[in-house]
């Protein structure tokens, strides 16, 4: 095994020889109605784990990681982009379908990528340049009445020489090459570590407090 990951309730397994598996098993519980209509809850005392490849998936050299997905984006050893899974809003291949596709279809517009991540209904793509491309069904709650439906992966301005990037939901977060640490999304509670509570539809840098013995040496 070379790489895993979860969508939703199943493990992701990526093989060496570049195919991904999936495994699913039953649910801990079972629910129905008696005859006199109440409701009975059975544990399960048995499992049943089925393991089965993922069709349209060769050549994947990494799986995305995210948070809370439905989907699955995947790099090819060429750069190109392959997902599979939901598609309801457009996290895919950005245009949005009713049938969840029976296998994996190539993301339009996509090379060069090194590295990928995924939030609920959305992604992000880091290319050799350094520069972070999205795609899908991009929120920012409550403070920015903003849902964007990106169609097609389009670039995030205000940030390159980009090393590392990360997905929540609705936050997002890069590493610079100068080791500087990016943000931008939502962030009513303050997630953005930036001592506000207003979301950023634009990259910015976080700057991390002095450690205690820092501040008492300034002092003295």
């Amino acid at each position: 095994m070379k790489d895993i990951t979860v969508v939703e309730d199943q493990v992701i397994a990526l093989q060496e020889d570049g195919t991904v598996w999936s495994s699913k098993g039953f649910e801990l519980t079972t629910m129905k109605f008696t005859e006199d209509w109440k409701l009975q809850i059975n544990e399960r005392t048995s499992y049943n784990i089925t393991t089965k490849q993922v069709p349209g998936f060769s050549d994947i050299v990494e799986l995305g990681k995210g948070t809370n997905n439905l989907h699955l984006v995947a790099l090819k050893n060429d750069g190109t982009v392959m997902a599979w899974g939901n598609n309801q809003l457009g996290q895919l291949t950005g245009k949005k379908e009713d049938a969840v596709p029976a296998e994996a279809v190539q993301v339009p517009g996509l090379t060069d990528i090194i590295a990928l991540t995924s939030g609920l209904s959305y992604n992000l793509a880091l290319k050799k340049d350094g520069t972070i491309w999205k795609w899908g069904y991009m929120p920012y709650l409550y403070d920015i009445d903003e849902y964007t439906e990106l169609t097609e992966p389009t670039q995030v301005k205000g940030i390159d020489h980009v090393i590392s990037i990360s997905a929540g939901f609705g936050i997002h977060t890069a590493i610079r090459q100068d080791g500087t640490l990016w943000a931008w999304g939502q962030n009513l509670w303050g997630q953005l570590g930036d001592d506000t509570n207003n979301s950023k539809l634009s990259p910015v840098q976080i700057s991390f407090p002095k450690p205690t013995w820092m501040l008492e040496l300034q002092k003295k």
